[in-house]
């Protein structure tokens, strides 16, 4: 059964999670996973009904979804990605990374810091930490040889800022 998989593999519903968010994908030039030969013959116990009720609440009992442990690793994925995206933006070469990509990470990171906080100082430091990469990014470019990058760019750091400052006066106001 669908229970039998979550137990043999416990980690699979966080591997789902980060699939989805983007953070972990496949590359091509990784050799694939093997399948389990009892899986791979047919010969499993695992059926195509669906679990009853009853076997998705005792499964749930059994092994409880640790949302604080979740979220610690999307803060810790998403702080990495933004890493690796200003690093591969700050040369300011547009084919390896742009503004859109830290845009994205520090978001990310901003949101995962947020669903971490416990009030609203916290709250605040998150927001106020991806204003800050924000200011820095639009200062970034605008400060590079005005005409050498395109003027979306420019832009789009411009929004970037502009709406970070904008959850950052929000937020204040509350």
């Amino acid at each position: 059964m669908r229970i039998e998989l979550i137990n043999k593999f416990p980690k699979l519903p966080i591997v789902l999670l980060a699939l989805s968010l983007g953070i972990a994908g496949c590359r091509r030039d990784r050799a694939r996973p093997q399948l389990d030969p009892a899986l791979a013959s047919g010969s499993s116990e695992i059926s195509d009904d669906n679990p009853t009720p009853e076997e998705v609440e005792t499964a749930i009992r059994e092994k409880p979804f640790d949302a604080k442990k979740v979220a610690k690793e999307k803060l810790h994925a998403s702080n990495n990605a933004y890493e690796i995206a200003w690093a591969q933006f700050k040369p300011f070469d547009l084919s390896k990374g742009d503004g859109e990509k830290v845009y994205r990470w520090s978001r990310r990171w901003m949101e995962a810091q947020r669903d971490m906080a416990t009030n609203k100082i916290e709250n605040l430091a998150a927001i106020k930490a991806h204003f800050d990469r924000m200011r820095r990014l639009e200062e970034e470019v605008q400060n590079y040889a005005r005409g050498t990058i395109p003027f979306q760019q420019m832009e789009a750091t411009r929004f970037y800022r502009a709406e970070a400052e904008a959850w950052l006066a929000e937020e204040k106001s509350k």
